[in-house]
């Protein structure tokens, strides 16, 4: 690929979507299982109590498994929900029992149940507050300096840059990716990314 820096993020994007999408849903499956693993036998994972965690669609690396694990685990488990209302996510805390749907992005969606208090939209603000121990992002692509790209509709962009304003203890921001996402070139980023603190892949951890 030619230099990421002499490519728009939208031309850089079509091209990690294509590499992605090439994989067979069985080597996604395979190396889902591998990455979730992987993040399982982390350290910040296993003393996490409430992790935030994108509920996967399409070619994107697996999150049920690890979802699972966390209720096995007992933690706390937070996932976003896509308003397009607003332009923002909006967090509704889930567990074993919570149903989905799927919404008009074909993203896995919780269904409020309204006699439970836990449906209540969760702010930033307030997920500050809880605290949160880890937030686990998708991405399109990944440098070896962390910097990630993603949709490009800036969901996630604005979530961290408001629950890190509001956090008084600094989550641990992890992006899932498969190797063929990463970016040897780097990747052009503005004042407001915000560099995660590691990427796991099928082939390993990368940590700044």
């Amino acid at each position: 690929m030619e230099a990421s820096s002499n490519l728009t993020k939208q031309h850089l994007r079509t091209i990690l979507k294509e590499r992605r999408d090439r994989l067979s849903s069985q080597e996604r499956a395979e190396r889902s299982k591998i990455i979730s693993d992987l993040v399982r036998s982390q350290a910040w994972w296993k003393k996490s109590w409430t992790v935030h965690i994108y509920c996967s669609f399409g070619a994107e690396v697996q999150t049920q498994g690890l979802i699972q694990s966390a209720f096995e685990e007992q933690k706390r488990v937070l996932v976003p929900i896509v308003s397009g209302a607003s332009n923002r996510l909006e967090h509704r805390i889930i567990t074993p029992q919570t149903r989905f749907e799927t919404d008009s992005f074909g993203i896995p969606t919780p269904q409020y149940d309204f006699t439970d208090n836990n449906s209540n939209a969760i702010t930033p603000a307030a997920l500050a507050a809880m605290p949160c121990d880890c937030v686990i992002v998708p991405l399109l692509g990944f440098d070896v300096a962390l910097n990630r790209i993603g949709y490009g509709k800036g969901y996630y962009d604005r979530f961290l840059q408001e629950l890190l304003y509001e956090a008084s203890t600094r989550p641990y921001l992890i992006g899932l990716a498969f190797q063929c996402q990463f970016v040897k070139e780097g990747i052009s980023i503005e004042e407001h990314d915000i560099r995660l603190d590691a990427v796991i892949t099928e082939d390993g951890i990368f940590q700044g």
